[in-house]
């Protein structure tokens, strides 16, 4: 067996392994908090819950498009170390390993008393370094590998193989992580200044942007299919068959044709259309989200809140085991020291 068509599992269990162990994280930062009591004065908490939520969406979002990927490079297994693919588990595992620093933006003890949170600026500069390797992973998977794995014709340069073709199913969906990488460090210089009730809104912004990268792969899928009709693709076959003679391709060609129901047709665009229109307004409704969390982040916009919980948010959570000095005793001031003149 050939590698490009082997079932990828030694990368896949690997990885697999590493996405476990960083989601386990998020299910044990939330249940110390809980045990701790934060869980019952949970609104005084809402910037932690906020990012271990982001945090959350990221790594299942990013394992459901991992598996799914059908890159020629994310198709491939790990035979030996000096290859391609070995590059490509060193990626996956350094993406894993930037979810789970994402994770732990959020970094609670029980011997703590209050969270470590992290500010917005330094979550935008994890979102950063994950889209930027997203890009890698697209190059290494969808350029790189591509090439390889065509056969290598005298009479055809390696730059003939980037086609319509190639644009069409690979090229095209590298644009929404360069998209998003632009769009997460244009937040991350933003939200420099971004105060502690205003972390909400910047991981709304960043939650927002997350699910448009996904967003955008789909609509993508939608405009761009990478594969034909299913009908389409038996009728490419039956011609390309060099056994076959061009009457019995005919033939074949309008047997198709005549068992082709009209209903089912007409079902099966209805239905193409109806997911374009359902991935497009996904889309318009993760900008809108997105403009709103950056524009009241940037300029401090009052949250529809009411006041006391806008003020248990805005109090910074206080460390039990930070020595607090004293109260001075009741009835007594502080005397100048007996050899310092007044």
């Amino acid at each position: 067996m050939s590698n490009q068509d082997s079932d990828p599992k030694l990368r896949h269990e690997f990885v697999g392994m590493m996405f476990a162990v960083t989601i386990a994280e998020v299910g044990l930062q939330i249940a110390a908090l809980v045990q701790a009591g934060h869980f019952v004065s949970w609104i005084h908490f809402l910037p932690e819950y906020a990012h271990l939520l982001l945090a959350t969406v990221v790594v299942a979002a990013s394992w459901v498009g991992w598996t799914l990927s059908v890159a020629p490079g994310a198709r491939h297994d790990v035979n030996r170390i000096f290859q391609w693919e070995f590059l490509v588990l060193l990626l996956d595992v350094a993406l894993v390993i930037l979810y789970f620093i994402l994770v732990r933006s959020v970094d609670f003890e029980k011997e703590q008393s209050a969270p470590h949170t992290a500010s917005a600026s330094k979550v935008g500069i994890t979102l950063c370094w994950i889209f930027f390797l997203y890009i890698l992973w697209d190059i290494l998977t969808k350029v790189i590998i591509f090439v390889r794995d065509r056969e290598q014709e005298k009479s055809k340069k390696w730059f003939h193989y980037y086609d319509k073709d190639w644009w069409r199913k690979y090229g095209s969906r590298m644009l929404p992580a360069l998209l998003c990488l632009v769009l997460a460090g244009t937040m991350t210089c933003l939200f420099q200044s971004a105060d502690r009730l205003h972390l909400l809104t910047a991981d709304l912004a960043f939650l927002a942007l997350v699910l448009l990268f996904r967003a955008l792969k789909e609509v993508i899928s939608a405009v761009c299919p990478t594969e034909h009709d299913p009908v389409e693709k038996k009728i490419l076959i039956t011609m390309r068959d060099p056994k076959a003679g061009v009457d019995t391709a005919e033939q074949r060609l309008i047997g198709i044709r005549e068992a082709e129901d009209n209903e089912t047709k007409a079902k099966e665009k209805a239905d193409r259309e109806a997911r374009q229109k359902w991935i497009i307004g996904w889309t318009a409704l993760c900008v809108l989200v997105m403009g709103y969390g950056l524009l009241s982040t940037m300029y401090s916009w009052r949250l529809p809140l009411c006041e006391s919980t806008i003020t248990d948010i805005k109090t910074e959570p206080s460390d039990k085991n930070s020595p607090a000095e004293p109260p001075p005793p009741a009835g007594r001031h502080e005397q100048p020291d007996a050899g310092k003149k007044p």
